[in-house]
């Protein structure tokens, strides 16, 4: 009885053993001489490697990268993410820069025409205005 129970297990183990074995993908490379066999492909790139089939015992070649469409890498990919990144933050800050030169002529602009004003105001703190206002051009319009 317990051989036969021994017996059971072993085959299941060696059946579920072969179910899975068959289900992956085992790639195979030539490596000094002699054929080489994994679960991953020789140097991670399937290019490289045959697709070995554990159930029907064939072997499917590897099949070429096009010429005329090559294949991106990861790093490539991320390299054009970011310089796309990068033009749209450089436009984000030429629009900043303008806005900024926009406000800055403004900026110019009233402390020039207070100044003006300053000139004509008849007001005790009159020389305080027009040191204050003098400051303020010198500050947005140079």
């Amino acid at each position: 009885m317990r051989n036969n129970i021994l017996k059971t297990l072993i085959l299941i183990a060696l059946f579920s053993s072969v179910c899975t074995a068959g289900a992956k993908e085992v790639f195979r490379w030539q490596e000094r001489g002699h054929s080489a066999y994994s679960d991953t492909p020789n140097r991670l790139t399937p290019v490289e490697s045959d697709t070995f089939n554990v159930r029907t015992q064939t072997v499917s070649t590897a099949q070429a990268a096009s010429a005329s469409e090559p294949e991106e890498s990861a790093v490539d990919k991320q390299n054009k993410k970011i310089r796309n990144d990068n033009k749209k933050i450089e436009e984000q800050n030429k629009k900043i820069a303008e806005q900024n030169q926009n406000m800055r002529q403004e900026a110019c602009k009233t402390a020039r025409l207070n100044r003006q004003m300053a000139d004509s105001v008849r007001a005790n703190n009159r020389d305080a205005l027009i040191k204050r206002y003098d400051q303020d051009v010198n500050t947005y319009c140079n």
